[in-house]
């Protein structure tokens, strides 16, 4: 259960890359948010190591995250990346990624965000930092009816199995 000053994003969940990537979203703070996924073999490059653009997702949904968070009972914020500028300093083959991003500052229209990825034994693997647009509250509407339907038609799906 998430303490008072912590709780869910309230993003809606959308079953299409984030459920194929296989990330999940975990607490959102004013000001922080993070996410984790459990490395998988399709997550690796040629290399054998998990592969950039894996990390890079992860830094985006963190500092995404960071940025979305509203008080309970407020209408959700969604928003879209502008900019995404990622170094990679470790590599992981296994075991779980964990992403935090932080809201550095920002607007009405647009905020920033610094993030980064670590191993389960805090290991840091990237970094980065993006410049995010938040959706206007027609498109976040949208977006949430979108998501909805999204869900309905996977359940629907899932239930002729």
């Amino acid at each position: 259960m998430a303490s008072a000053g912590t709780k869910r994003s309230t993003a809606p969940k959308i079953p299409s890359f984030g459920r194929f990537i296989g990330y999940k979203i975990g607490k959102a703070t004013a000001e922080s948010g993070t996410c984790t996924l459990k490395v998988r073999p399709e997550h690796l490059n040629r290399s054998g190591v998990v592969h950039g653009g894996i990390m890079m997702t992860l830094i985006d949904v963190a500092c995404s995250v960071a940025g979305q968070y509203v008080p309970p009972g407020q209408p959700p914020l969604l928003s879209a990346s502008i900019s995404i500028t990622t170094s990679f300093v470790g590599n992981v083959d296994k075991g779980v990624l964990i992403a935090t991003g932080r809201k550095t500052g920002g607007g009405k229209r647009i905020f920033f965000a610094k993030g980064e990825v670590r191993d389960g034994k805090g290991n840091l693997l990237a970094q980065g930092e993006g410049v995010f647009r938040y959706r206007s509250a027609e498109a976040t509407e949208v977006g949430i009816s979108r998501a909805r339907a999204a869900r309905q038609k996977a359940s629907s799906r899932r239930s002729k199995r």
